[in-house]
């Protein structure tokens, strides 16, 4: 059962909704990065003088700890409708993934790995929840969640292979995935980040 001190239908109508586009936005930012990561991970993997089997594991820690997130924020219901969780997540994979991209430290870059993960798998949480708690057509809200994953799913990959060929190199991908996913987080604390929570 929710968790009723956290009951979205004590919220007004307006501060639900500002959580719905913070988690939709933040979730297409969260796979932009991913998905810019997993095109640019032979390279990061290279940097840290790994093997491609070793590179392969290290870019598993992501989606192990993002699993593990699923099941914590599944079982635990404080994050609902408190922002602080939210802008938490929002700035954490950016940050996560400056330091994987440039980081010579592999056990750093494997922690940072763990930490975007269970970011990640908050972003993504939030956004699926609150789509389907926001309005009466529950079956729409989700439709939306599931484009959020397409555009972020698209554009990072394309981001980071048209910045590789426009600057002649792939540290060009890496900045332009980095600096675009600072942008739109930054937009969207300014925009958002100070919902009232009831």
């Amino acid at each position: 059962a929710m968790d009723l001190p956290h009951a979205g239908s004590t919220l007004p109508a307006a501060v639900r909704k500002r959580f719905l586009l913070t988690a939709l936005i933040g979730n297409a930012v969260s796979y932009f990065i991913i998905n810019g990561f997993l095109a640019l991970a032979p390279h990061v993997g290279e940097r840290l003088h790994l093997g491609p089997s070793q590179a392969i594991w290290l870019t598993c820690t992501l989606l192990i700890t993002r699993a593990f997130a699923f099941a914590l924020f599944w079982r635990w219901e404080g994050w609902h409708y408190r922002m602080g969780w939210a802008q938490a997540a929002l700035w954490l994979a950016p940050g996560c993934v400056a330091g994987i991209f440039f980081s010579p430290s592999l056990p750093l870059v494997a922690a940072l790995m763990g930490v975007l993960g269970v970011a990640a798998g908050l972003t993504y949480y939030g956004s699926i929840y609150y789509s389907l708690e926001y309005g009466e057509e529950k079956g729409q809200g989700g439709g939306r969640h599931e484009a959020v994953l397409g555009l972020g799913i698209l554009a990072g990959p394309l981001v980071g292979a048209l910045a590789t060929r426009v600057t002649g190199h792939v540290e060009g991908g890496k900045t332009a995935i980095l600096a675009i996913s600072l942008l739109v987080t930054l937009a969207l604390t300014l925009r958002y980040g100070r919902a009232r929570e009831g």
